[in-house]
Order: C-alpha cells, then structure tokens, then sequence
C-alpha cells in the first residue's frame, strides 16, 4: 500500500551564507518546483538505481524552509518508513560550476 508523505526537504537558508555549495538561497527555494511532468523521483539515499517515489509538489514553509509532499510507492520503503526504520528527507541538490570553478547554478534532480 503507498505511503503519502510530507516533510521539509532543505532549511531555511542560513542568514550567514551558504555553509556547502549545494545549499538553497531564499530565492532558490522560493522558485524551486519539484513534482513537475509526473513527480521528481524519490531515491533511498540518493541511489538513482532505487526509485521508491515520487515527489509530487513543493512549496516554501513559513520559515523560509523547503516543503514537499509526495508518496512512496515501492512496497518494501513505505513499510521501512511505517516502522520507523526510514525517517529523514535529503534533497539532492545538483550543482554548475562554471569555468573559474565558481558554483553558477543549483537544481534538483531528486
């Protein structure tokens, strides 16, 4: 049986800059749209080779947080999430980097 789930995918950014290259600004969060063209695929651990979702909408929190909602459909996860075994979100920030090495641009791929 699925497992509908909603959960903060990444904080609110840090008033004091980024820590990690792959951390959202306010502005990244706000124009975040995860859950297009049938759902941003939910990896375990960010292992493209286990698909275990979908990720059907995002949204900024009231605290500047990223929220998504989606659903875990393979049977064997949302039972590992039912018994607690499974119980963090991680979003997997994919990061550009242009020719000076400085980091240009940020997107989700899950």
């Amino acid at each position: 049986m699925p497992l509908a789930f909603k959960g903060i995918a990444h904080p609110p950014p840090s008033k004091s800059g980024r820590k990690h290259n792959a951390d959202l600004s306010a502005a990244e969060i706000g124009a975040t749209k995860m859950g297009k063209n049938g759902g941003t695929d939910l990896l375990v651990e960010h292992d493209h080779g286990s698909r275990v979702g979908k990720v059907l909408t995002s949204w900024e929190g009231p605290r500047g947080e990223l929220r998504v909602q989606g659903i875990v459909s393979d049977h064997e996860a949302a039972e590992t999430v039912r018994t607690g075994g499974m119980r963090g979100l991680s979003l997997g920030t994919g990061v550009t980097y242009n020719s000076e090495g400085r980091a240009c641009m940020r997107s989700q791929d899950e």
